[in-house]
């Protein structure tokens, strides 16, 4: 809800015309017009009191067309955008891509264990349905020092010295600068149910929340859950890191890489984990130790496992020669 569209219900609701409104507040006809229909967004602090005042407005009433007001001040710059770089090599998350894909609006929760791939899946589509949501896409990371409400309203283009101090004024500011917006939303780290029923976006936005939890208690959510790679999406994966031509040269020993014990923790589904601070993911850290002779057995890994695991080691040597 807008100030203009509100002004309009008051003076509807009080039986006044714009004339007659215009004579009680002193406020040009031409003024409240502009007002009414969105072409003035940010009355003057002593225009609302005005009009305030003629409406005879109780104090609640009172508070919404301030705050109103204010949001009007604070316009969002359309569109915003805070996404990390688009993730070009994720592999094997196609039917989870496509399920994001269909949505025009809701909440879908991302979930699975540590290093699946959740943050990069949730880059991927924020980025590939920039055009459905026009009014801009924004992740927070919630994990994160700065708490996220705060970050979202200075995203949405809200002055450092315009933030409530409480968290109920915070809330009520960032409702309204959402309002009338098709913005997509990635809360990225969730832990609890609560924060993203106050952070997600409106009905007509869609929010994605990765979470290492499933979050059950969310009403009306899309679940998707992210466990380990197929061995076509291993293998492709590890083309990725060492190159398509050594796959194509000995796709049987690429194949037992896969299924090998260091290959089955690349989970991640892409080369970095996702994060804004693309740091290196599991698969691309085990290649690198492996570059380097360094093994990563299982500490749960019986004596049997381990000399699998060093047979399998010779396998893998052989892509790396």
């Amino acid at each position: 809800m807008t100030f203009g569209a509100r002004l309009l219900q008051h003076r509807k609701n009080a039986g006044l015309s714009q004339e007659e409104l215009s004579a009680r507040s002193g406020v040009s006809v031409r003024a409240i017009s502009d007002m009414e229909r969105g072409r003035a967004r940010s009355p003057q602090r002593r225009t609302t009191e005005a009009l305030l005042d003629a409406l005879d407005l109780d104090e609640t009433s009172r508070d919404e067309l301030r705050r109103l007001a204010r949001a009007g001040r604070i316009a969002v710059t359309s569109p915003v955008w805070s996404l990390p770089p688009y993730v070009a090599d994720l592999v094997g998350r196609d039917t989870e891509l496509d399920t994001i894909a269909s949505m025009h609006g809701g909440l879908v929760v991302v979930h699975g264990a540590a290093g699946t791939g959740k943050t990069s899946l949730a880059v991927r589509a924020a980025h590939l349905l920039e055009g459905r949501f026009p009014d801009g896409q924004l992740l927070v990371e919630l994990e994160g020092a700065t708490p996220p409400l705060e970050r979202l309203l200075k995203d949405l283009g809200t002055p450092a010295e315009h933030v409530p101090e409480d968290a109920n004024g915070q809330t009520r500011l960032y409702r309204s600068l959402l309002a009338g917006k098709r913005l997509l939303l990635v809360l990225d780290g969730a832990s609890t149910e609560e924060e993203i029923r106050t952070l997600r976006a409106d009905p007509g936005c869609l929010t994605i929340v990765t979470s290492r939890r499933r979050l059950a208690g969310l009403a009306d959510a899309t679940w998707i859950r992210l466990g380990g790679l197929t061995e076509p999406a291993a293998v492709e994966l590890l083309a990725s890191i060492i190159g398509p031509a050594r796959v194509e040269a000995d796709p049987d020993t690429a194949r037992s890489s896969s299924r090998c014990a260091g290959c089955r923790r690349w989970r991640c589904g892409s080369r970095a984990t996702g994060s804004p601070a693309g740091r290196a993911g599991r698969c691309g850290t085990w290649w690198s130790r492996s570059r380097n002779g360094a093994w990563p057995r299982s500490r749960r890994a019986t004596s049997t496992c381990a000399a699998r695991s060093r047979c399998r080691w010779r396998t893998c040597r052989r892509l790396r020669s």
